[in-house]
């Protein structure tokens, strides 16, 4: 360790460029013995920082993660870079958005975490060569802090939100999951409580339409919209009151068959009804696969309980896609033949 910081006193640089032309300048009666042997050591520094005894993060792994799954992550993100020697930048935001990162703006990352399994293939297919599903979720009622008629929607939740007095917020089905599985989780009411125009009163009714899940819950902290629809686990994770729905309609059973519905987005195309499925991939164009995948191990294995804590259901994580792409999560996860 001496070596290497008389090595960067002496050249005082991070750069080759900088490196050769200190140097040249450094005074030649001054390169002692230890000095030369320093300059071969920063020389490897520059070139393989990875390498350094100086606890340098080996890589950066850059995460694009659902909104909802954002309270894990900051959970883990400390204990795993010291770990594992990385650094972890996560961007969290709905899903679609996400994927438009990829897809339309040309954006990399290491880890992609959809809040929906079936968004690999309907939007970035050619960025992603397999998914790892790893956790389920469910559609609940959350309150506001000043939440109205809150003992009338505990006992009849379809009846009392159609008070006058009641603002209902609920996401973009545009932008995030969330949006569009509200809309599933009212068309899965009306279809088994017979409600006729259920579905589309309560979207009329919508007081805030929001492009990310992490903007609901502000304003049910501060009273600006009475409910919405939200994920347990966010409900969980930021103690907002709430009731849990008749499996039928919550999107929570992954025994449950959820397709009679479907939600129909702008550019037209359609999402079918099914379970929460939390997945992840690494993207063809990640500059770091490997420590992506030590990190998604590490994330699945040793800090399962951590997703379990933060109110998801984990289960046993399933690979979908190329065999060859399997051999990281061998140890872990299961292989099905299904393709992405």
């Amino acid at each position: 360790m001496f070596v290497v910081n008389v090595a960067r006193h002496v050249i005082g640089s991070t750069s080759l460029a900088g490196l050769t032309t200190n140097i040249c300048r450094y005074p030649r009666s001054r390169l002692t013995l230890i000095h030369i042997f320093a300059l071969p050591v920063l020389l490897s520094l520059l070139i393989f920082p990875g390498c350094s005894d100086s606890g340098t993060p080996a890589g950066k792994i850059t995460i694009f993660e659902a909104a909802g799954f954002a309270p894990v992550i900051d959970a883990i993100t400390a204990e795993a870079e010291g770990k594992l020697n990385v650094s972890i930048i996560a961007e969290a935001s709905g899903t679609q958005v996400a994927c438009r990162k990829l897809s339309e703006l040309g954006r990399r990352c290491d880890i992609l975490i959809s809040a929906d399994e079936k968004l690999f293939r309907e939007l970035v297919p050619d960025k992603t060569e397999f998914r790892l599903d790893f956790a389920t979720d469910e559609i609940v009622l959350a309150f506001g802090q000043r939440a109205k008629f809150a003992d009338d929607v505990e006992k009849d939740w379809a009846k009392a939100l159609f008070e006058k007095d009641v603002r209902l917020g609920r996401g973009d089905e545009n932008l995030c999951p969330v949006g569009y599985r509200t809309l599933m989780t009212w068309q899965l009411q009306e279809k088994f409580a017979n409600i006729a125009g259920f579905s589309d009163n309560l979207k009329s009714k919508s007081a805030k339409v929001v492009d990310d899940v992490m903007h609901l819950t502000p304003l049910l902290k501060t009273g600006e919209i009475d409910y919405a629809f939200l994920y347990r686990s966010m409900c969980i994770a930021q103690d907002i009151r709430h009731i849990r729905l008749d499996r039928k309609v919550n999107l929570g059973d992954i025994s449950t068959d959820y397709s009679s519905v479907s939600v129909k987005l702008g550019k037209g195309k359609v999402i079918k009804g099914g379970p929460v499925i939390f997945s992840l991939s690494i993207p063809s164009n990640s500059e770091n696969p490997e420590s992506a995948s030590r990190l998604i191990k590490y994330l699945l294995t040793d800090k399962a309980g951590v997703i379990k804590a933060k109110g998801f259901t984990p289960i046993k994580p399933t690979f979908h896609g190329k065999k060859e792409l399997f051999k990281p999560f061998a140890d872990f996860a299961e292989f099905s033949d299904e393709k992405i």
